[in-house]
């Protein structure tokens, strides 16, 4: 079975889909999703760099336009942002001509879309996302219990209801927030290659004889410092709803519960409804009002400081996140800003954009991980997949670059098999053991090992089909589970990375 895609497999996947009306965001838009459908199928069939380009661009904003109108009716700034497009298009056609290793940012955002829509949406690859159908399940299981049985009652059922309805409102916009955060993720990377190109100038200027000049810099002034607060504080926060007994409850109502517990053998949460329905009618008075549900819209300091970390560094995932709440109205019209325990959860629209700002500054983040294939970790998981046409000038004779290897992408016995086949033998200095070592360090670094989802199994194939290469590279990822590999070989995991900030295979089986 052939597994090798490319932009133009999730180009036609994505085509299917507008065929069938299954894209939210463009249910029933017919205008909408023919001239989307017109501008995809031009560009599988372009060749030529800068048509690709223009194309690119002018689906980017229809893209851009319906996800986003989707979320909210609120387009102000919308101009503003196509027009930084614009800018940003023709900015990284200077990076191309100052960074011989430069990789395109353009073409990249809508291929990390489609590539996502494809992983999400092919039954294939269902089983990557087992953890966030069961813990949807387990809202609407939350939802019936408060419902149907009213074992909570009164304020109570009405916070935990509302606040599962917001979540269920969720689910409906997740199409919009996937779109938008792959199309926007990389918009602050200019800021990145600024430093680049003034090393380039201060080669060129003293041969003028010019020693007295100044790099290009900036800061934000103090006047700034409020909105940044405000935008980190919004990004940060994480939303909980916990259901818990009060402190004090009746000795008949302990004794209920514990009973349950005993007979709770599973963690299904419908199992416990089942027990729940199937206690008599007295006992379950007796659990009336003896539960607390506390909603939140709570900041973390952890997280909070990480996202200053990354701000002062100007990373380009928070960046590109900052660029879109100060331009972009939509982004600005909430109400959040207040104590955290004053902060209910909010509603389905609010909470969309956050999963927007905080999944895009996520990307970039050294302190990041994921634990699990989900909303928040969707788009850093497929940015780090999307290998199959990232065009660059890697060759010293600068040429531009469209493939620096294939990509397949399949499932088989639980395990999500990446493989990068690098057979480009027009290139002089490709190295796949060094692409490899730095996909290791990566991923290591990026999936929270000992707390992985059990679902999660991904095996990355590095393989080299080049003179100057024939091996192969395997990296193994599971929950306690890490494994390097060269033609079958295990390695020293520290020993062969070079760095004591990795372990040992061993050593991560004995993690907890």
């Amino acid at each position: 079975m052939e597994h090798f895609i490319d932009e133009k497999t999730v180009m036609r996947f994505y085509i299917e889909r507008i065929d069938k009306d299954e894209i939210v965001f463009l249910k029933g838009k017919d205008e909408q999703k023919k001239a989307i459908r017109e501008i995809i199928e031009k560009l599988v069939d372009e060749s030529k760099m800068n048509n690709k380009i223009q194309l690119a661009i002018g689906l980017w904003k229809k893209l851009f336009e319906s996800a986003m109108s989707y979320i909210s009716p609120n387009k102000r700034g919308y101009d503003k942002i196509f027009k930084y497009f614009d800018s940003y298009v023709e900015f990284e056609e200077l990076i191309f001509a100052s960074d011989s290793f430069y990789r395109d940012h353009t073409l990249h955002c809508l291929w990390v879309y489609f590539l996502g829509e494809y992983l999400y949406n092919k039954p294939e690859f269902s089983e990557l996302y087992r953890l966030e159908r069961e813990t949807n399940d387990s809202y609407r299981m939350l939802e019936k219990m408060a419902d149907t049985l009213q074992v909570v009652e009164g304020v109570e059922a009405d916070k935990l209801k509302a606040s599962l309805k917001r979540t269920e409102g969720s689910e409906v916009l997740s199409d919009s927030v996937r779109c938008i955060a792959a199309l926007t993720h990389d918009l602050g990377y200019p800021l990145k290659k600024i430093e680049k190109i003034n090393k380039s100038i201060n080669k060129v200027l003293p041969f003028f004889a010019i020693h007295n000049f100044e790099n290009f810099s900036f800061e934000y002034e103090n006047i700034q410092q409020e909105f940044v607060k405000q935008f980190i504080d919004f990004i940060s926060r994480q939303s909980t709803v916990n259901i818990h007994p009060k402190r004090k409850l009746s000795a008949e109502a302990v004794e209920v519960l514990n009973k349950l517990q005993e007979q709770y053998k599973t963690n299904d949460l419908k199992d416990y409804l089942d027990l729940l329905e199937a206690l008599p009618e007295e006992e379950k008075t007796l659990l009336r009002d003896s539960f607390k549900v506390d909603v939140l819209f709570h900041t973390p300091f952890g997280q909070k400081a990480s996202y200053y970390n990354d701000f002062e560094g100007y990373q380009h995932g928070i960046m590109s996140a900052f660029l879109l709440m100060k331009n972009l109205e939509v982004f600005r019209d909430i109400d959040y800003c207040r104590e955290d325990w004053l902060i209910p959860m909010p509603d389905a629209r609010v909470l969309s954009l956050h999963d927007i700002l905080a999944s895009i500054s996520n990307h970039t983040s050294d302190s990041y991980r994921i634990s699990a294939i989900e909303d928040g970790s969707f788009l850093t998981f497929v940015d780090e997949l999307e290998e199959f046409s990232r065009i660059s000038r890697a060759s010293q004779n600068r040429e531009y670059v469209e493939e620096f290897c294939d990509t397949a992408l399949y499932m088989e016995d639980g395990w999500l098999n990446v493989v990068f086949e690098f057979n480009n033998t027009n290139l002089d200095n490709l190295d796949p053991e060094i692409s490899f070592k730095g996909r290791c360090k990566r991923f290591l670094s990026l999936f929270d090992i000992p707390n992985l989802d059990p679902y999660l199994r991904i095996r990355v194939t590095i393989v080299g089909k080049l003179p100057t290469d024939e091996n192969e590279y395997v990296l193994e990822i599971a929950k306690n589970y890490a494994d390097i590999r060269i033609n079958g070989e295990s390695k020293d995991i520290p020993k062969y990375l070079k760095s004591t900030q990795y372990f040992t295979k061993e050593e991560y089986a004995n993690m907890k």
